[in-house]
């Protein structure tokens, strides 16, 4: 065995040992420990990201009233971050300019907030 290999890839090569064994019958086996968490885990934040995502929307549409809007805020979500981070790998972070373009993004948010306000 290697070291430095992630745990899921080891769990992987487990599971094909055991898949390939044959074991008597009324026996099993199972994964626990620090793995089972990992996966317990993992599941509980992708659960709590959707869950998340769907209550922002419902936020910016008790906001807005327009589900068109709602949708369109959500989709610039991800582009904003994506500029942002292009923005550190120009600037590099620890450059003013780099912590002026999260400002800036954040800025954008209320100045469109004010906007769509009247």
């Amino acid at each position: 065995m290697r070291r430095g290999r992630a745990l899921s890839e080891i769990v992987e090569d487990i599971r094909k040992v055991v898949a390939d064994s044959k074991l008597p019958e009324g026996y099993f086996i199972t994964l626990g420990g620090q793995f089972q968490a990992q996966e317990e885990a993992s599941k509980l934040v992708g659960l709590l990201s959707i869950v998340s995502l769907v209550l922002m929307f419902v936020v910016l549409y008790s906001r807005y009233q327009s589900v068109t809007l709602s949708a369109l805020i959500m989709v610039n979500i991800p582009l904003a971050l994506v500029g942002a981070v292009l923005g550190f790998v120009d600037i590099g972070p620890t450059a003013v300019g780099g912590g002026a373009s999260w400002l800036y993004h954040a800025g954008g948010h209320f100045g469109a907030q004010r906007h769509f306000e009247g």
